[in-house]
């Protein structure tokens, strides 16, 4: 109820925010590139600080619940530890590592599936790719030129196989792009697959940098993102924002050149938690994704908002280049979702180990800490001693090992005065449940043994094989969802791609030293789909193998192309510079015919044996119809042939068994078979 009424107040709030202002401004000025803050009124400029403020303030309260159990999951990840001092002063405070291994496992299967190698990118052809013909018009009649069947004729326009050479420049073009043209791209990847699992969602932003000349992807915490937490997407959201801090000296910088409105540093306070007086203590800015109705038409536009935590609005841009025609805006500065687990309540912010394990790590944490306090009580044990014993001029005296401390009393007297309490020690029940909570934690983030590498016992290949790919079923799904989300990053690079390529495919072409290698209208064409590489069901080198080994037996077969089977077979063991080591397209086709030719030369010239077997054949049997008497003695001595035959074949069968397959014996018995009927018949 909670979150309904927030979002309702959100939503009449933001439409607040969507009203017209007394200024007026021209879509020339706002597509202008000028910071628009420097245009607005002052009242103005307030009103819309007041209210970005006011309205990022409710999305905070609307996730508090969700930031709290984030916090939580993150410093038992982090292995966060206070002093305690229940039971007893400074008392064991172990932080299992059930969240950290199973964040650290994650990482380390998704990082290499999602980045096997170099081609990160693949482009997919939409469509036929057969060629474009168009019909030959006689310029006489004016009607088509007929061919000498009496149809039109046509002539070819494209050739086939366009879009296919189109996509695969892209692929290459947009791989090398992510990998080392965006630096940023593949280290950030990096850290959201870390925090991914703990957090439950992270967020990747994707805009072009002019001062860079190519597009950027920044990889934003779920804490840094705020959205009210009753939106179903961010597309959807009438508002968003982003948390980020800023140094002062980087203020100045940028209102010095005029990128930001010319505020003093000192109207801007320090960030919360800094020490007072510290002049560069950097500062909490939102960079708020709004809409504002700035030209005065009642139909608010996508802007982005930069104000300081105070509300002080520092820029003003518009989040669009224009419209599209049914009145809609594609964004300049777009958000991409990734998910862990959705969360079952339909809230926008999801789940991760850092709400499934942490109640167990917590179970886990208070059971080692008794059993390790249990162990200091009865390692270290205390008692009462009574004032009957005489210390002496000792006083206090403290125990070490190896040493006799003199005392004024008898041995009976320290016997009858000091009692001892034997603490029990660990409790073995207590051991068993810690084992069972471990057991459940790793059931939940399938952290196993035999995923790490470790078993106790002997297991054939195949077993092993299975039970990885039998435990890896659990990431499946998450591969899956991380997979549709580097498609949505991919496709938005892709669209900066088609807006700005001819501003910065120069660094390409000079790396290929090829002006060829990629051009802006590669990327213009509506008719490719791009994905990633990465197949999201193959989450282990193990399955990857044997599914190339598979394709592989294919080619062999000659039912697939070869050339593309040995390719993915080298991709699937990690062979570098896989390109290097296979034969040109073109020789490997002209091999492939020249088999094929030579097969079927072998075939025709078998049947040709065949035909002149069969003719001597007919031929020996007309002469011998015309001699009865000759032709009964042959049948005899062919029979005695057959006999010796088949009694020399058996004779060589044993040693055949060695040296011949048993396909060929059956050839030679069969042989015998045949001439017997054929002799049998004349």
């Amino acid at each position: 109820m909670a979150d309904e009424d927030a979002t309702h107040d959100a939503d009449a709030e933001n439409a607040d925010s969507g009203s017209s202002y007394d200024t007026r401004l021209s879509m020339e000025e706002i597509l202008s590139g000028r910071n628009l803050a420097d245009l607005l009124a002052d009242t103005e400029l307030a009103r819309i600080g007041h209210d970005v403020i006011r309205h990022i303030e409710i999305d905070e309260q609307s996730r508090a619940d969700w930031i709290a159990l984030l916090d939580d999951g993150l410093d038992l990840a982090m292995q966060v530890a206070e002093v305690k001092s229940y039971p007893f002063d400074r008392a064991s405070n172990v932080i299992y590592p059930l969240i950290t291994t199973a964040a650290l496992q994650f990482a380390q299967r998704a990082y290499p599936a999602v980045v096997p190698g170099n081609r990160i990118v693949q482009c997919a052809v939409i469509g036929k790719d057969d060629g474009l013909y168009e019909v030959q018009q006689d310029p006489q009649t004016g009607g088509p030129v007929m061919d000498e069947s009496g149809k039109p004729a046509s002539r070819m326009v494209t050739p086939p196989g366009v879009k296919a050479d189109r996509a695969e420049r892209v692929s290459r073009h947009m791989s090398w792009q992510v990998l080392f043209n965006v630096p940023e791209w593949e280290t950030g990847l990096d850290q959201l697959l870390h925090y991914l699992p703990i957090a439950g969602c992270a967020f990747r932003k994707v805009f072009y940098r002019p001062d860079k000349r190519r597009p950027a992807v920044i990889w934003i915490p779920a804490d840094r993102f705020i959205i009210n937490n009753a939106a179903k997407s961010i597309e959807s959201a009438p508002r968003f924002a982003e948390k980020y801090t800023i140094y002062p000296f980087e203020i100045r910088r940028k209102v010095s050149s005029g990128e930001f409105l010319d505020v003093p540093v000192s109207d801007v306070l320090p960030e919360a938690g800094t020490e007072y007086g510290d002049d560069e203590a950097p500062r909490i800015f939102f960079e708020a994704y709004v809409r504002l109705d700035l030209d005065g038409d009642e139909n608010p536009e996508p802007y982005i908002v930069t104000l300081h935590e105070s509300g002080k609005i520092f820029r003003i841009d518009p989040n669009f280049a224009e419209a599209n025609a049914d009145g809609t805006f594609d964004p300049l500065v777009s958000y991409v979702k990734y998910s862990f687990l959705p969360n079952p309540r339909g809230d926008f912010y999801d789940m991760g180990f850092g709400w499934l394990l942490a109640p167990i790590n917590k179970a886990v944490n208070t059971a080692i800490n008794q059993l390790f306090d249990a162990g200091h009580w009865q390692n270290a044990p205390a008692g009462f001693i009574g004032r009957g014993i005489r210390l002496g001029r000792a006083g206090r005296i403290e125990l070490t090992p190896n040493s006799l401390k003199p005392v004024d009393s008898t041995g009976e007297e320290l016997s009858k005065n000091i009692w001892i309490y034997e603490h029990q020690g660990p409790s073995q029940t207590l051991f068993q449940l810690l084992g069972m909570m471990i057991r459940a934690g790793q059931d939940i983030s399938s952290v196993q043994d035999i995923l790490q590498g470790r078993t106790d016992f002997n297991l054939a290949p195949t077993t092993a094989s299975a039970l990885v790919e039998q435990g890896l079923q659990t990431f499946t799904s998450i591969f899956k969802r991380i997979h549709r989300s580097l498609k949505e990053e991919f496709g938005l690079i892709y669209a900066l791609n088609a807006r700005t390529l001819p501003q910065h495919m120069y660094a390409y072409s000079d790396v290929l030293d090829d002006p060829q290698a990629i051009s802006g209208q590669d990327y213009q064409e509506k008719d490719m789909d791009v994905r990633p590489v990465t197949d999201p069901k193959m989450v282990s080198d193990q399955v990857r193998q044997l599914k190339a080994q598979f394709l592989n037996q294919l080619a062999d077969a000659g039912l697939i192309n070869r050339r593309e089977a040995v390719k993915r077979m080298l991709d699937a063991f990690h062979i570098d510079d896989i390109e290097s080591l296979l034969p040109d397209e073109g020789a490997d086709q002209a091999a492939q015919k020249e088999a094929m030719e030579v097969a079927q030369l072998q075939k025709t010239k078998l049947g040709l044996e065949i035909q002149e077997l069969q003719a001597t054949i007919a031929s020996m049997a007309t002469r011998d119809r015309n001699s009865g008497i000759e032709l009964a003695a042959k049948v005899d001595k062919t029979r005695n042939e057959i006999l010796g035959i088949r009694a020399g074949a058996i004779v060589d069968l044993a040693e055949a068994e060695a040296k011949e397959a048993g396909s060929q014996l059956d050839a030679y018995i069969a042989t015998a078979d045949r001439l017997a009927e054929e002799s049998s018949a004349t």
